[in-house]
């Protein structure tokens, strides 16, 4: 290994060391890093539930922009799914879904009916997953003791409705 390339495996030794602590500003380009550990959280779960019986496009891709409720629209929770593998958007040019469509996916689907389980944290840095962490959660563990599954599922009628269930 070259002078070159011992010292450059160094730098990044360094800086992931910095980015999954406290983060800080790339001595390089001086860009904000810091790996982040999310939850998956009720608002997801909620919102992933509403997009599993959505009114889509009869294609399996719902256009959220038009058709998502305003709590669900105001939470901006449903992109950050695609980190479990839950959900899939849209777009054919970009890795982001900025079309506005998405559906769930197989893992979506089996999780929404609470048939399969993802792991509670997820770890991300420049919107990457880094790995994942936690006990093993199903939907009705995500949704925690704020909203009840079962209602959710009878009460369910794809209106703006915020009540909590």
């Amino acid at each position: 290994m070259t002078q070159e390339a011992t010292h450059l495996e160094q730098l990044r030794d360094a800086w992931k060391v910095k980015i999954e602590g406290d983060g800080g500003h790339c001595p390089c380009c001086d860009r904000w890093g810091k790996v982040y550990r999310r939850p998956l959280n009720s608002t997801m779960a909620r919102a992933l539930m509403w997009l599993t019986q959505a009114p889509g496009r009869g294609d399996g891709w719902t256009h959220v922009p038009s058709t998502a409720p305003t709590w669900m629209l105001r939470s901006q929770q449903l992109a950050t799914l695609h980190l479990w593998g839950l959900v899939v958007g849209f777009d054919s040019d970009t890795k982001l879904a900025s079309s506005g469509l998405w559906k769930p996916t197989p893992l979506g689907l089996a999780f929404a009916s609470n048939s399969a389980k993802v792991q509670r944290y997820v770890f991300v840095y420049n919107n990457e997953v880094r790995g994942y962490e936690g006990d093993e959660i199903n939907i009705i563990d995500a949704l925690g003791e704020k909203y009840n599954y079962q209602n959710i599922l009878a009460n369910y009628n794809g209106t703006d409705s915020d009540e909590e269930y």
